[in-house]
């Protein structure tokens, strides 16, 4: 399954990014009624051009996220020219406007301070979790 949303009034001038943010999903729906209801406003507030691509694992077998971003990405540029992917837990919501969904000159991991943590990196590799990456930062398309 997956959605694609734009702000309802692209801001004047157009947005500078447009953006697919990717979702790996299985049985949580709870936890994406959650993100949506928060993360809309918050996208809105930034004035993207964004799609939120939902991408569904059916069954019972192990769970492959790798894939399914791989699917979303490859999806989402099927639907729209897309410079900027930011692809993120369900369970992954800012505590606040702060955390800017775009892409930057390097990969942007966006969520390197989570509060379950205690605001730190639960190990020093971890890179994960919310990651914002432009096509040219390693993308094919």
């Amino acid at each position: 399954m997956h959605r694609r949303t734009l702000t309802p009034d692209p801001p004047d001038p157009p947005p500078d990014a447009k953006v697919a943010i990717i979702i790996p999903f299985r049985n949580r729906q709870d936890h994406l009624k959650h993100w949506l209801f928060y993360l809309h406003p918050i996208l809105k507030r930034q004035q993207l051009d964004y799609g939120v691509y939902v991408i569904n694992q059916h069954g019972n077998g192990t769970f492959n996220r790798a894939k399914l971003l791989n699917v979303g990405y490859v999806e989402a540029l099927k639907e729209y020219a897309y410079d900027c992917f930011v692809f993120s837990d369900v369970d992954l919501v800012p505590m606040d406007d702060r955390n800017l969904y775009r892409c930057h000159p390097q990969p942007r991991h966006m969520a390197s301070a989570m509060d379950k943590f205690g605001f730190k990196m639960p190990y020093g590799a971890f890179f994960g979790g919310v990651v914002a990456l432009s096509g040219e930062q390693g993308l094919l398309s």
